[in-house]
């Protein structure tokens, strides 16, 4: 009997990605631009995650 398999967590990336980006747009004097490029790089991968696993079960 196969195991399910368990889904991929992206919500780190909700962490991880705001904080890089307002980071690197920070030291080219762009902070809320990076943070909002950051926030909406990581929805869009938690969304292809999302769809993958779906597929995957």
């Amino acid at each position: 009997m196969a195991e399910p398999r368990s889904p991929r967590a992206a919500g780190c990336l909700f962490a991880i990605l705001p904080l890089g980006g307002a980071i690197a747009l920070g030291l080219a004097g762009q902070p809320v631009i990076g943070l909002l490029a950051g926030t909406g790089l990581a929805a869009v991968l938690a969304t292809l995650f999302w769809l993958v696993d779906r597929r995957r079960a």
